[in-house]
């Protein structure tokens, strides 16, 4: 197993699973892991708390994938989010291997729906967020993406661990220029 040093909480119930019926109580584990189903175990853990409220108390995937901690960030439509991407110095790129930012998505109608965004671990300045270095889940054995889940906590995962759902896969990459 990983050394996962921020392992998620099996303990409490302070999460609420609200898509069962009936809705009911969950631990951390248990929310996130009935989520996404691709989260499994010691593959993942969770590094930054939920963010309730409005900015600047809250912040989102798209925010957080630019270092930016106090608001919350939405583009409608892959170019949109090219040129937002384009304004930190990131710029499209077919290959995952050199991807900094991967940009989840649905495809509806023929174009992409954009749904979240991830950013690959220890790819920014330790003194920047979102800086991965406390990070160790999975150190020397994936590699490793960050998402901020909207409202929701920080996690750790392997990129394919939040495909489906409600984000859709990757579909877009972004590297530095």
């Amino acid at each position: 197993d990983a050394d996962c040093g921020d392992q998620p909480r099996t303990e409490g119930t302070d999460y609420y699973i609200y898509w069962t019926n009936p809705p009911r109580a969950a631990s951390q584990a248990e929310f996130f892991e009935t989520a996404w189903p691709g989260l499994v175990g010691c593959e993942w853990s969770a590094f930054g708390p939920r963010t309730p409220g409005d900015p600047p108390d809250a912040y989102n995937c798209i925010a957080w994938s630019v270092g930016i901690m106090d608001q919350w960030i939405w583009r409608n439509t892959e170019a949109e989010f090219d040129t937002f991407y384009a304004g930190y110095g990131f710029t499209p790129t077919d290959d995952p291997n050199e991807a900094v930012i991967a940009l989840f998505g649905n495809v509806v109608n023929g174009n992409m729906a954009p749904t979240h965004a991830a950013v690959r671990r220890n790819t920014w300045p330790a003194d920047q967020p979102p800086n991965h270095a406390t990070c160790t889940c999975g150190t020397g054995r994936w590699i490793m993406w960050g998402s901020k889940c909207g409202h929701l906590d920080l996690i750790e995962h392997q990129l394919e661990q939040v495909e489906g759902g409600q984000y859709g896969t990757a579909q877009r990459y972004y590297k530095l220029n």
